[in-house]
């Protein structure tokens, strides 16, 4: 393996046997590693740049954070011996401050990109602004990979990210979106969705070049997420819509709206629905296959992933929002009946 330093083939410094590798679920990769090197060679300092490649393959490239040299008492070396402390490419961000400002509206792809006459994600109800990839990454000798769609995301209100790190910027943008961030090797940068990210970032067969793996566990990083619900709500012994009734019809909704053709919102704090029913009610039917008939309602943080659950609300909220894909049927246009929307224990 080759080591570069500050772009630099250090063939002087030679890898020791042994060194680790970590890797966390944002991406940010660290390094230690022990060196060696002749006593008469330049050492390696911290805040070097370090480059290693094997078979013209950048394995890993990132900055020296701490050198440390090893003492041998009442011994006249040739030779030096460091153990480095490394950090990836996410590093050349780590101490560039955000300082920008976003108006309320923008999405978290125009806050990267920024907001501009024919870029891929302008909007001309916004004013024009620039985007933190493009003042605050690329500048530090970054390129722009592959970046999704992060448009589903909003500011509810003006942003002002003053002295605010970027790295700090990313992870909160990432967590939002359900996504994962990286600077490569190659200093490339990339924002992908959660759901694109593969199981590990290498293999472990009989044909990799990595041995000697042991394998760990613990309950350090572990957690239960528990609901406890107490109290009364307003709703408890109210009638909901339901067919005996017949107050599916939109005309007697008292505590009801679809505000939207994913949104339903009540007059009253929701501490739990179990499910929604809509479409042609006798028939079990609807007009499009976006639009289920049976929707089950779960907690937002906790059924995001569950597929038997077509919608989710918050505790203590007052909306019950259908999951990407999925809409509420339009009553205005499918006229009641035998059109309707019921919606079962709400509590």
């Amino acid at each position: 393996m080759e080591i570069y330093i500050n772009e630099t083939l250090r063939s002087d410094i030679k890898i020791m046997s042994e060194g680790s590798l970590d890797q966390d679920s944002s991406h940010t990769t660290s390094s230690s590693i022990t060196v060696e090197m002749p006593i008469k060679s330049t050492p390696v300092l911290e805040c070097d740049a370090v480059r290693m490649v094997e078979n013209d393959k950048t394995v890993f490239a990132g900055t020296v954070m701490k050198a440390t040299q090893a003492t041998f008492d009442n011994i006249n070396l040739s030779f030096r011996q460091y153990t480095l402390d490394l950090s990836n490419n996410a590093d050349l961000i780590a101490t560039v401050q955000t300082n920008l400002q976003f108006p309320s509206g923008a999405n978290i792809s125009q806050l990267l990109f920024g907001n501009h006459p024919r870029a891929n994600y302008y909007s001309s109800n916004l004013p024009e602004f620039y985007g933190i990839l493009e003042v605050r990454v690329e500048p530090e000798g970054i390129t722009i990979g592959t970046v999704d769609d992060f448009t589903f995301a909003s500011l509810e209100e003006p942003a002002n990210l003053w002295g605010m790190l970027v790295i700090d910027c990313l992870d909160s943008l990432a967590g939002i979106a359900n996504a994962w961030w990286e600077i490569t090797n190659d200093k490339v940068f990339n924002m992908r969705s959660a759901q694109t990210r593969t199981a590990a970032p290498a293999n472990l067969d009989s044909g990799s070049d990595i041995f000697n793996v042991s394998v760990s566990r613990d309950a350090l990083t572990l957690y239960s997420a528990v609901r406890v619900v107490g109290g009364q709500s307003k709703y408890t012994n109210m009638p909901t819509f339901n067919l005996k009734s017949n107050n599916g019809n939109p005309d007697e909704w008292i505590n009801w709206e679809r505000t939207s053709e994913t949104i339903l919102t009540s007059s009253l704090p929701l501490y739990s629905v179990q499910t929604v029913f809509q479409g042609n009610i006798p028939s079990q039917s609807t007009p499009s296959s976006s639009i289920p008939y049976q929707v089950n309602v779960g907690f937002k943080g906790i059924h995001d992933d569950d597929p038997n659950y077509k919608a989710l609300m918050e505790y203590g909220g007052n909306t019950i929002e259908m999951k990407s894909r999925y809409k509420l049927i339009d009553l205005s246009q499918y006229k009641f009946p035998p059109y309707q929307i019921m919606i079962f224990n709400a509590n």
